[in-house]
């Protein structure tokens, strides 16, 4: 369903971390994460469609990045 389920569960965790400790600390770095994780998942996918080419490009297109039926 996703690309990068340990990145998603990253996310995921981090968030609930914040939760789980009434933290804005914590949920605001959940946050401020995501652009950095977007930009190492950019990195490796240029890399891994370099590796496998139009194999890993139909996996893209079956498939969303982090968030199933929408990203």
């Amino acid at each position: 369903m996703v690309r990068h389920p340990g990145y998603l569960s990253y996310i995921l965790s981090l968030a609930g971390i914040g939760l789980a400790l009434s933290s804005l600390v914590g949920l605001g770095l959940a946050i401020s994460i995501v652009p950095f994780i977007s930009w190492r998942i950019k990195g490796e996918e240029e890399m891994l469609l370099i590796e496998f080419g139009e194999e890993y490009r139909a996996y893209m297109r079956k498939t969303k990045r982090l968030i199933p039926f929408v990203y």
